[in-house]
């Protein structure tokens, strides 16, 4: 186990079917208890199939980019407390 866990994974996806999907599934495996926000700009949230793909790599929080920091630091923020969306 490493000496720092993280809490929340922030992880950029490309687009569904390259190797964001595993990257997700690998990290998931190594950090099981983190929480993971998941960001692109390649498909469109929250009623795409890009975002499925994404929630059931593991991701709790879906977001869209181009994306507000605000908007992003609130979702780190509710994720970190414990209340996904």
């Amino acid at each position: 186990m490493p000496a720092v866990v993280p809490r929340l994974l922030v992880v950029d996806l490309p687009a569904p079917k390259t190797a964001g999907p595993e990257a997700v599934r690998a990290l998931r495996r190594r950090y099981p208890d983190a929480t993971v926000l998941a960001l692109s700009a390649r498909f469109d949230f929250p009623a795409s199939a890009g975002a499925s793909v994404a929630r059931q790599m593991g991701a709790e929080c879906v977001m869209a980019k181009p994306l507000d920091l605000a908007a992003l630091v609130a979702a780190a923020r509710r994720l970190l407390a414990g209340r996904p969306r």
